[in-house]
């Protein structure tokens, strides 16, 4: 989603819209790494 689409003028909710977005990121982050190491990525 975009800053556009956020329909959102208050920098404030926008801090929380990048939180949720690299909290977000962290996670699949960690799940690709937990993956890895699993060896899941020979049947991808």
């Amino acid at each position: 989603m975009g800053f556009r689409q956020s329909c959102s003028r208050c920098p404030k909710r926008y801090d929380v819209l990048l939180l949720i977005a690299m909290l977000a990121e962290i996670v699949l982050w960690c799940i690709g790494l937990a993956a890895q190491h699993l060896g899941w990525q020979r049947y991808f």
